[in-house]
């Protein structure tokens, strides 16, 4: 073998590639079969020069062991049919809401894998390295198929990348569901061929949540602003109507006892006996006390409306038993919660016109 070697190095093109073993006492060589040149472009095809598209598709979903399996059933199926694809490597890592995970390192060991801890999954890493021939290439290339799944709660700095591109999950909270796709290639017709159906199949798992319950829980905040305010604001229109209505009824007793008596010092010594007995001065110190009370309340629906108002619907990735179980005790809160919502304005509308007509009751 080491005078073949020898041989072929005066022929640049067609030289061997040969691996020595240093450390060895023997000096053997290994010899591969290929010319330097071809296994240079051989290699090079393999790394490639791949360029990176990525899609993010947030909305709420449930993903269980059938989707999985959809998802590489229609990776594997759109690859060999098309191009001469050899999946050379898969690997999944699955994060669980006690702040462990595991790493599979294939497909099977995935579609297999039974948690047996009572854990919930909060995260969901899938990548399938493909090794793909295209018709207008001379070496095949090497492609790589990234989706990560999360779900809200989940413990992540966001989706960054390392020196290898790789994704890399760093550490903090994002109250957020959502599925990444990220896709390396070298043949750009086929990434976004790629990117369009995996897209597809993604979205066919998001759920369409209710325009109206929509609209409340992306409005939390306003709505419950609203409510607090015109609570308040209802507040101070009673006691504005109880204030009118009290002033009329003092100048009406007033006057009817004036007219009742005909001598000015008997007039001036009623005047004088409505001064001094301190009703107006009373009836505006309870007027004072009921805004002030109304004002804390106002703040108090505020906090109530809000929160029930922000009820964000959940994704929830079923791989494991208890996953199953929160997921029925978490829709039965959601619903629970949509319904307290509804009722904390109905009942804070008859507070504020209850309260405002016992005001005006005991101040008239």
């Amino acid at each position: 073998m080491n005078n073949n070697s020898q041989g072929n190095q005066s022929n640049p093109n067609n030289q061997l590639i040969s691996i020595s073993n240093t450390n060895s006492n023997t000096g053997g060589y290994v010899t591969l079969p290929i010319a330097s040149d071809q296994f240079q472009e051989f290699i090079v095809a393999l790394l490639g020069r791949p360029q990176t598209i990525e899609k993010i598709i947030a909305g709420s979903f449930e993903l269980n062991w059938n989707d999985i399996q959809n998802f590489n059933d229609l990776i594997d199926q759109r690859l060999t049919q098309k191009n001469q694809a050899v999946l050379i490597s898969f690997q999944s890592k699955i994060y669980f809401n006690d702040d462990s995970s595991i790493l599979l390192n294939s497909f099977q060991e995935l579609i297999t894998y039974r948690e047996i801890r009572p854990i919930i999954p909060t995260a969901l890493d899938m990548s399938w390295d493909y090794l793909i021939h295209f018709n207008n290439k001379q070496h095949p290339e090497k492609q790589t198929i990234d989706i990560h799944i999360q779900t809200a709660y989940h413990e992540l700095v966001g989706i960054g990348r390392n020196k290898r591109n790789e994704i890399m999950l760093e550490n903090y909270n994002i109250n957020k569901n959502f599925i990444q796709l990220s896709i390396k290639y070298t043949a750009r017709t086929w990434g976004m061929d790629m990117q369009s159906l995996l897209a597809s199949q993604i979205n066919s798992l998001i759920k369409i949540e209710n325009s109206q319950k929509r609209f409340v829980n992306k409005h939390s905040t306003l709505i419950g602003a609203i409510s607090g305010t015109s609570f308040f604001l209802g507040s101070i229109i009673g006691t504005y109507l109880a204030s009118n209505a009290f002033i009329k009824n003092r100048l009406n007793k007033v006057n009817y006892d004036l007219n009742r008596i005909q001598t000015l010092p008997d007039k001036i010594n009623i005047i004088a006996q409505y001064i001094v007995n301190g009703e107006t001065p009373r009836y505006y110190l309870l007027a004072a006390i009921y805004i002030l009370l109304s004002l804390i309340a106002s703040f108090i629906i505020f906090a109530i409306v809000f929160d029930k108002a922000n009820n964000e619907k959940r994704s929830f990735i079923l791989l494991t038993d208890k996953a199953i179980q929160d997921k029925e005790s978490t829709l039965k809160k959601i619903d629970k919660k949509w319904k307290e919502f509804i009722l904390s304005i109905v009942i804070s509308f008859i507070v504020n016109v209850l309260s405002s007509y016992l005001f005006a009751y005991i101040t008239r």
